[in-house]
């Protein structure tokens, strides 16, 4: 894992997390007079690691592409960063913040703190409202798009554009259809 990511000290205190879920119900299945033998803690870290692999896989694939982005090594890393991370990238990343913090493993039996909760229903609610204005722009600019084509249409004698007669154009929005269904 590259240590640009910062995943190392979350990544240490999932294990943890998933060890104390592990540890527990293994000690209390003893009854607390006997202790765990060997072949139990094999059993134990056995299950630990089978419960943390995909997702250690997961850190270390994402801070291989946080690293190739913020070097710029590709072509399509430096557009991204110059261009697109600009405008949305600050969103993307806190997007990608609260992924993480909600599929990671918790302490069965703590109660997670409320301030965790009031974070995690005011992102939902920002990022439900952000989808609703994403459709409406594409509905726009479709209509937009739509009204445009008529007009040029009008302008010149019934032709969606120059050199292209309205039968040639319904012939062709007919194919679209019958591709689309």
């Amino acid at each position: 894992m590259h240590p640009i990511s910062a995943q190392g000290g979350n990544g240490a205190l999932e294990t943890a997390a998933i060890l104390v879920n592990t540890l527990v119900p293994a000690l209390e299945s003893k009854n607390g007079d006997q202790p765990l033998t060997e072949s139990d803690i094999d059993a134990i870290f056995s299950k630990v690691q089978v419960k943390r692999y995909k997702r250690s896989l997961d850190a270390v694939k994402q801070g291989r592409l946080t690293n190739s982005a913020s070097i710029k090594e590709t072509f399509l890393s430096r557009m991204f960063v110059d261009y697109f991370f600009p405008l949305f990238g600050h969103s993307m990343v806190f997007n990608l913040i609260v992924q993480n913090t909600t599929s990671g493993p918790c302490i069965a039996g703590l109660p997670v703190p409320k301030r965790y909760s009031n974070a995690i229903e005011r992102h939902d609610r920002r990022t439900s409202a952000k989808k609703g204005w994403i459709f409406w722009s594409a509905v726009s600019m479709g209509a937009a798009c739509f009204f445009a084509l008529g007009y040029t249409g009008l302008n010149h004698g019934g032709r969606i554009m120059p050199g292209i007669s309205s039968t040639m154009a319904s012939g062709l929005l007919q194919s679209l259809k019958t591709d689309v269904s």
